[in-house]
């Protein structure tokens, strides 16, 4: 009498893969009682057995065989034969040993108990209105203090305090305050200096 063991992401297969990847009711492994293995896919995202793709068919497979999910998901032999009553490789008892340090990850994580959760790496949040706010407000800061070029600099100012203004709503905002800062502060330290400086000019006259 044939035996079948289900595999998917839902809460009702024989091994439950955590993986967004793989389908609910992905796969299902056959085996009948003269030994003969039958993969068969029912997924959207395929496996990969032996390094050649299935997709909504079924395959003869062998004891020990790769058997790559989605999300590079490894199927782990010693879970699937403590379910096969007419396996050949069952997993033997083991003494315990001295735990070694810790190895590498690996580039897949096997499904030891059935159940496997898959971290993924988040990259680091950039603030690029911040950033350039931040940049056009420092760059602006000279040319506050020169009459001819004093106008690129306002108009320099006003961009960097518009992007500042947006990257405020986002994170990390330290960047664009700042941005907004100095694009406001500095045109009134220059605008009081010039005009100091053309009071003097005229008293000196």
């Amino acid at each position: 009498m044939p035996y079948t063991i289900s595999i998917g992401r839902g809460p009702s297969n024989d091994i439950i893969v955590n993986q967004p990847a793989v389908s609910s009711s992905h796969a299902i492994i056959t085996f009948a009682e003269d030994g003969t293995i039958i993969y068969t896919d029912n997924s959207t995202n395929g496996t990969t057995v032996n390094g050649k793709y299935v997709r909504g068919r079924s395959v003869y497979v062998h004891e020990g065989e790769i058997i790559l999910l989605p999300g590079n998901i490894l199927l782990n032999w010693n879970t699937i034969n403590s379910r096969n009553p007419y396996s050949t490789m069952r997993p033997q008892r083991e003494e315990p040993q001295p735990q070694p340090a810790p190895a590498p990850q690996p580039a897949f994580q096997a499904v030891e108990s059935g159940v496997v959760t898959v971290d993924t790496p988040v990259a680091p949040r950039r603030n690029t209105c911040g950033l350039l706010s931040l940049i056009f407000s420092l760059v602006a800061i000279p040319l506050y203090f020169i009459p001819i070029l004093n106008v690129i600099g306002l108009i320099l100012g006003v961009v960097a305090f518009i992007l500042g203004f947006i990257g405020v709503f986002r994170s990390p905002r330290g960047k664009a305050i700042a941005g907004m800062i100095i694009s406001v502060l500095f045109p009134i330290i220059a605008w009081l200096v010039l005009m100091t400086a053309l009071g003097m000019s005229i008293d000196g006259f």
